[in-house]
């Protein structure tokens, strides 16, 4: 699974499938949501998040987030 953290400040999502930067990419506003990195596991995605870059998500968010992607 695929994870991205959200340009507009909705937080993170999951895709099964890779997204391609081009969808990533808003005409808008010229920004784009940000690829964080791949996980297939609880343990990986705890892991991916709490990097230095992504500390700030390592709370009851992300916690719940991950429970919800990798529920037991």
């Amino acid at each position: 699974m695929y994870f991205y953290e959200s340009h507009l400040g909705g937080g993170v999502y999951a895709s099964e499938e890779r997204i391609d930067w081009e969808y990533l990419y808003c005409d808008t506003c010229g920004d784009s949501d940000l690829e964080i990195g791949q996980a297939s596991n609880a343990e990986e995605l705890k892991k991916l998040f709490c990097n230095d870059y992504f500390g700030q998500y390592c709370d009851e968010y992300i916690d719940r987030f991950i429970k919800e992607t990798f529920p037991e």
